[in-house]
């Protein structure tokens, strides 16, 4: 039975029947936690594939453990294993923009809003928001980091041309 995928089992025999109630209560038990569990995944999930802007877990050195179909179609990226085979500080412009960002996030321990410029896919550079923070384990050692990004490159591109248009009527 157990290696059936049992987690408990009670012999046929009365001198065991004293162990009948509590294993029934812990298997009913068990499986609240797991339909909980279960819950709980699918709501992550369900967020983290349906959110409207990139979202991403990465390495100190830049490789992509996960991200969210945002991230791939705001980078154009065709699948998300083609993203995980790219290391991060690829897609920046300057590769000093990296580096602040990095600083940045080691001193404040997090960062928002941080304006960068990023290749996509095939080249074209865009404008992105990202935000950042770091992911420890029990005893402060870094795990990965993760973060959020967001295209800005058009709300950019209009608020300069309104701008120009306004300093054009001065």
């Amino acid at each position: 039975a157990m290696k059936m995928g049992f987690d408990d089992y009670v012999l046929k025999h009365p001198h065991h029947f004293p162990r009948l109630v509590p294993a029934i209560k812990w298997a009913l038990e068990e499986a609240t936690r797991r339909r909980i569990a279960r819950e709980a995944e699918t709501r992550y999930r369900t967020l983290f594939e349906g959110v409207p802007v990139g979202l991403s877990r990465a390495t100190l050195s830049g490789q992509v453990l996960d991200a969210n179909p945002a991230l791939l179609q705001l980078l154009g990226f065709p699948s998300r294993e083609s993203l995980m085979a790219v290391n991060l500080r690829d897609v920046y412009v300057e590769p000093r923009a990296r580096r602040q960002f990095l600083e940045r996030l080691e001193r404040n321990g997090e960062v928002h809003d941080m304006e960068l410029q990023w290749k996509r896919y095939g080249g074209q550079i865009i404008t992105v928001r990202k935000g950042a923070r770091p992911v420890r384990d029990a005893s402060g050692r870094l795990l990965h980091y993760e973060g959020v990004v967001e295209d800005i490159t058009e709300r950019k591109r209009a608020r300069l041309e309104l701008q120009e248009s306004n300093q054009f009527r001065q």
